[in-house]
């Protein structure tokens, strides 16, 4: 084991040293995501509704800069949860977990497990923009509309937008799954805050913490593999 540890050690640091590996990664998230952002406008531009809640509907009293921060805390305390559950789940030797662990790995290892941590955060927080004003801010409202209904009253339009979520993230059918019920818990918060800076810095809290824990988590007890998927990335040919 020793004699592992010195031949795959420097691997790891090597590829963490060369930061510019990750950089077209983050460019083409960064992209998505806040591209994602810019549809949601879009369509909430040309068919309605515009996908920010503004402060004067939520049920807090209008205090401006308090009341967002108070939102934006709310929605970091309600991503300890989700991130409970992840460490639970990961304690659990079921073969539908290490499946969702190891589609995770296989998609996003080399960005988690050597990207500087820095990228993690900006990424989290673009997705958590993005993602959260088009599902939530611009679909689900717009389903909503479509029902008739206002807003956190429909719960089709809060399943429909949970599926259609959980399906753009369907690595597996075990990960579409999962990423639904992330996005009901999603809408739970955006319903019951009525505002949308609650479910952006959830989203985003959860994924930047859920990567750490996964970062830690791969390198701990899967370091070679880590550092294998990191000299790969190194060394694509």
């Amino acid at each position: 084991m020793g004699e592992h540890d010195n031949i795959e050690q420097p691997q790891t640091d090597e590829a963490e040293a060369s930061n510019d590996n990750y950089t077209p990664l983050l460019a083409m998230g960064l992209a998505f995501e806040l591209g994602l952002a810019a549809v949601g406008f879009v369509l909430g531009w040309m068919l309605g509704p515009w996908p920010w809640i503004n402060q004067s509907w939520n049920a807090l009293p209008e205090v401006g800069w308090v009341h967002e921060l108070t939102m934006s805390s709310l929605g970091v305390l309600a991503a300890l949860p989700l991130l409970l559950l992840v460490v639970f789940l990961d304690r659990m030797e079921t073969s539908w977990v290490r499946g969702l662990a190891n589609h995770t790995r296989n998609v996003l290892g080399a960005f988690i497990c050597g990207a500087p941590i820095y990228m993690l955060l900006v990424i989290s927080l673009a997705a958590g923009f993005g993602e959260e004003l088009f599902f939530r801010g611009w679909l689900q409202r717009w389903l909503e509309m479509l029902l008739g209904a206002q807003l956190g009253d429909s719960l089709v339009a809060i399943l429909l937008t949970s599926i259609i979520f959980g399906v753009c993230h369907a690595l597996s059918w075990t990960y579409a799954i999962a990423a639904a019920a992330v996005g009901a818990y999603m809408s739970l918060l955006l319903n019951g805050t009525h505002s949308l800076l609650c479910p952006i810095a959830a989203h985003a809290a959860y994924d930047f913490l859920a990567m750490l824990w996964m970062r830690h988590q791969w390198r701990v007890h899967s370091r070679f593999a880590c550092a294998k998927t990191l000299s790969f990335l190194d060394n694509p040919h």
